[in-house]
């Protein structure tokens, strides 16, 4: 076998990794052993002659033979470096190169003759390369201690661009053991280090990508020990990375949340597939949070299981969004029916309690007088329940007028101070000097009522009870949470200190009829009804509470210009004696016709009565001249209220229209009285209301409830 086969043999049986001293070593080992010599020293590198140089005057032919071998030696030796897969070369102490092997060569681009004798600086283009690599050739000479795994980008003329490359000095001794000079092993690492910078940089990219996001992003070993975890988890948890790493979620969440966590990394192990559900946790800041959690399995490169990857987003907003949306949706629908059955009682009560009023005019008995009071009694309290039925439909609003809130809140504390338990305090306290807002004043007072009532049954022991207003802005992001438009508002919280709520009973606290109270002590319409008002008044509101903590109900509506002053509400006031007139009055309850019919009768009114808008339409046309005032419904069949009033004001344009409606002054009623209708008149109503109304619309002005 030739010394280059058996370098090649020794190079291919180096295990991968080898260092440049364990090719070396197995080199120098081939060469020694395939000519049966003795191991080569370093310093036997340089030989006493060059290869070819004629022999010495006085050499005898056993000293011919010696410088033969010497010379087959030097040659064997040769080829096991040019076999070598790392450039080597030798520098005398002087800094010339005296040996190179074919690497070496090829990567500088220079033969091999060339190259010997010249300097580093001659040979490395590159000086501040040249100059570190010639300041550790003399640490290597002075110390005789190897220098080695140095890095450096190197060009040669072989490689312009250049490479990196890792490189090691050694030593150079002869055969008495002096240093004469020094023995380079660079090996060509550029892909490995081009490998590692990709490798750094991608490295980098994803941790700048992981700590960016405000998703939880994390790694857990088999056992369920964090390995890995981004920023996001850190601040979610209130802990730091070192106090996270190498614990599992036992050491970090409550046992309960823990062992669910657990419960569902084992899932998805055993599964082997990646999965996303909800979980539940409490962050640092102690509430309990709603995360969409996607996990799955992390594998090596042998595909061999190593451990679960997982990715949380804190959903708890866009689920508390929803949740309110679905709620908003199905109170919609509730209301939508509870506001058809309200209008349909307050036809039937409109005719109820005034014929009971009529009825009570004309008893003297004092037993039957009794008896209809006792109807009125009745009747009034079922008017009650469909208001608060309509306002929870947002159809019960009659009035819209500028309202100091803040005043209509001293007003309500003092009714609240004089029906409420002395242990509670009642407290207020107003942070803006500008709190008006436009709606009805009666149900603002009775949101406001209802509100400080509900703070009272929760208070048994006594406690306390706070009203607090502020002016604030809302953002679109805070709007739409609360389902309102952008915009100032007015902020008021009404909070007491009382036994406060569960969040099961907080999911269901706005839906009719839901009560916490025992039978009999609650219709379930006091907060429905709130958010009724609320909502009709383009406003919003929250409930926040906590068992034996409290409840806190915010309630948000839309800021407005002045407050009509106490004056201006006063100079109001209904017009005197009016003539008597012939009035139209068209409805589709026959009831509620022969009810106003009478009430106007008796007031000394002549009447014409009308069960549709396309009946009342042929009579206007018959009759128009001689009719002073419409009253006119605003939901009926074949021919609406709307429709009516428009057919109306073509024949006559100055037409005199009151509209009336079980329902509230918005929708088909205050499109009525934008286009120039006198005022509204809302069922159920009695004689005097009825006839208030006729006496304003007759006297040429409008109700002071009238837009």
């Amino acid at each position: 076998m030739s010394v280059k086969n058996a370098a090649k043999q020794v190079i291919d049986a180096l295990p991968e990794g080898a260092s440049l001293d364990d090719v070396l070593r197995a080199l120098a080992g081939a060469g020694s052993a395939e000519r049966g010599e003795p191991e080569l020293r370093a310093g036997q590198i340089r030989a006493e002659r060059s290869p070819g140089e004629p022999p010495r005057a006085g050499d005898s032919s056993a000293c011919g033979a010696a410088e033969a071998a010497l010379a087959n030696a030097h040659h064997d030796f040769q080829a096991i470096l040019d076999a070598a897969p790392v450039m080597i070369a030798c520098k005398s102490c002087d800094d010339h190169f005296i040996h190179v092997n074919a690497a070496f060569s090829r990567f500088v681009g220079l033969p091999t003759e060339q190259i010997l004798g010249m300097t580093t600086f001659e040979l490395v283009g590159q000086r501040e390369v040249a100059q570190q690599g010639r300041e550790h050739d003399l640490e290597v000479i002075r110390s005789g201690i190897p220098v080695v795994n140095q890095l450096v980008k190197w060009s040669g003329r072989g490689n312009p661009e250049g490479i990196w490359a890792q490189y090691s000095k050694l030593p150079l001794r002869d055969a008495a053991g002096t240093v004469v000079g020094t023995v380079s092993f660079v090996q060509d690492v550029d892909a490995r280090v081009r490998a590692e910078e990709a490798l750094r940089q991608s490295r980098s990219q994803l941790q700048s990508i992981l700590e960016a996001t405000t998703d939880a992003v994390f790694l857990k070993d088999l056992t369920g020990r964090f390995v890995l975890v981004n920023t996001a988890v850190c601040r979610f948890v209130g802990k730091s990375a070192a106090e996270i790493v190498g614990r599992d979620p036992t050491a970090i969440f409550p046992e309960a949340q823990a062992r669910a966590l657990m419960d569902r990394d084992r899932r998805v192990l055993a599964a082997g597939t990646s999965s996303t559900a909800e979980e539940y946790v409490t962050t640092a800041d102690g509430v309990e949070r709603t995360f969409l959690a996607t996990k799955g399995p992390v594998f090596d490169a042998q595909g061999k299981l190593i451990g679960l990857f997982g990715i949380s987003r804190d959903i708890t907003e866009r689920k508390q969004m929803e949740d309110r949306l679905r709620q908003a949706e199905k109170l919609a629908g509730i209301g939508q029916l509870a506001g058809g059955i309200a209008h349909n009682f307050n036809n039937q009560l409109t005719s109820i309690l005034g014929f009971a009023d009529l009825l009570l005019a004309g008893l003297d008995d004092q037993k039957f007088r009794g008896y209809a009071l006792q109807i009125l009694s009745s009747s009034r309290r079922a008017a009650e329940l469909t208001a608060q039925l309509l306002a929870f439909a947002r159809k019960g609003k009659y009035r819209s007028e500028s309202i100091d809130l803040q005043r209509l809140i001293g007003e309500t504390v003092s009714l609240l101070q004089q029906s409420i338990d002395k242990r509670i305090e009642i407290r207020q306290h107003f942070d803006t000097g500008h709190a008006v807002v436009l709606g009805d004043p009666p149900q603002l007072r009775d949101m406001l009522l209802n509100l400080g009532l509900n703070a009272r049954d929760a208070m048994p022991a006594g406690g306390q009870l706070r009203f607090e207003t502020a002016a604030i802005g809302l953002g679109q992001a805070e709007a739409v949470a609360l389902g309102v438009e952008p915009g100032r508002y007015l902020r008021i919280a009404v909070s007491d200190s009382g036994v406060g709520m569960n969040a099961d009973t907080q999911k269901h606290l706005f839906e009719p009829f839901f009560t916490t109270k025992s039978p009999g002590q609650g219709t379930g319409l006091g907060l429905a009804a709130v958010h009724g008002i609320v909502a009709s008044h383009r406003g919003g509101i929250t409930a926040r509470s906590e068992p034996g903590q409290g409840s806190t109900f915010t309630i948000y509506l839309p800021l407005h210009g002045e407050a009509m002053s106490l004056d201006a509400e006063a100079s109001a006031a209904a017009p005197g004696a009016v003539p008597k007139a012939r009035v139209l009055l068209v409805d589709d309850e026959e009831g509620v016709l022969r009810l106003a019919a009478e009430m106007l009768r008796i007031s000394g009114h002549e009447t014409i009565c009308c069960n549709d808008g396309a009946e009342a339409l042929g009579r206007y046309r018959e009759l128009g001249g001689q009719i002073d005032l419409v009253i006119l419904d605003v939901v009926m069949p074949k021919l609406g209220g709307r429709d009516t009033f428009a057919a109306l004001r073509q024949m006559n344009p100055a037409v005199k229209v009151l509209v009336s409606s079980g329902y509230s002054i918005d929708g088909e009623a205050r499109s009525i009285l934008a286009d120039g209708a006198l005022g509204f008149l809302p069922k159920p109503y009695n004689r005097a209301e009825l006839v208030g109304k006729v006496a304003e619309a007759l006297g040429g002005g409008r109700s002071p409830g009238s837009p």
